[in-house]
């Protein structure tokens, strides 16, 4: 089986090292913030590419959580990852 797609596997691999470093659940706004502030620019995202490549992974979980903004509340859906070595074998193609 061929690498789950090819052409955004390095931007992929980067949020599931985000991931992984985090105990927390973040939204994919904070996953874009934290791409960015990453030694290594190499890979540019923004929210709505960070949730399109995650739908779907596996052992990543995701729920819904309402937070409060500035002057209203928002339903937002957060990660988190639940299992790195299913994530990778996803990412790679393996069963």
């Amino acid at each position: 089986m061929r690498a789950r797609g090819k052409k955004h596997i390095q931007t992929r691999r980067e949020v599931g090292h985000i991931l992984r470093e985090r105990d927390v659940a973040m939204s994919a706004n904070e996953i874009a913030d934290a791409l960015k502030n990453r030694t290594r620019r190499m890979v540019q995202a923004n929210p709505i590419k960070v949730a399109q490549l995650l739908r779907g992974a596996k052992g990543v979980g995701s729920t819904k959580e309402v937070r409060q903004l500035d002057s209203s509340r928002q339903e937002v859906k957060i990660y988190k990852m639940d299992n790195y070595d299913d994530y990778n074998n996803w990412l790679n193609g393996e069963r």
